[in-house]
């Protein structure tokens, strides 16, 4: 058998390390998957006027709710909404940030965030995966030189080195 790179996208050309410390980790990797974003949050209700702060990826209507302002930085809104008025028992998915009620009451379900820092030399300009809420079975890729997890996450961490095609799995 002849030797050569038998990386040929994903799957990945090996079985990934598995890390589950929070020693912060040294190498060279170009996917990280999430086995476990870390342990859930308590849901926070809501039936206050009072400006909201924090990482959530769904409100759920308890009754109708009236949103002085809510802001998502995904997809889903992209930006900040005003006046926005929600039934009873419906369920919002994103990543939210912060919300203010008019009126109403809600449950926010709060993210869970596996990476306490991690260097992604491919977003060194825009930033990092640190305190980004990612869902377990998601897979990140990038050029990753060091991470430290948060306590209670597991991750598998495929390196950057070729195999040989004999010992790909």
């Amino acid at each position: 058998m002849g030797t050569g790179i038998a990386r040929r996208g994903w799957p990945p050309h090996n079985k990934g390390t598995l890390v589950s410390t929070t020693t912060a980790q040294t190498g060279s990797w170009y996917a990280i998957t999430v086995l476990n974003a870390g342990p859930p949050t308590t849901p926070k209700i809501v039936t206050n006027a009072v400006a909201q702060t924090g990482t959530w990826f769904a409100i759920t209507m308890l009754s109708g709710t009236f949103f002085a302002t809510l802001t998502e930085i995904g997809a889903s809104l992209g930006g900040t909404i005003a006046s926005a008025l929600f039934p009873a028992g419906v369920v919002i998915y994103g990543s939210f940030t912060n919300f203010t009620l008019t009126s109403g009451s809600v449950r926010a379900h709060g993210n869970r965030v596996p990476f306490a820092t991690v260097t992604d030399i491919a977003l060194t300009a825009a930033g990092s995966y640190a305190s980004m809420p990612i869902a377990d079975g998601a897979t990140i890729f990038g050029a990753f030189t060091n991470f430290t997890l948060n306590n209670g996450a597991a991750v598998l961490a495929y390196d950057d080195k070729a195999v040989t095609s004999g010992n790909s799995t």
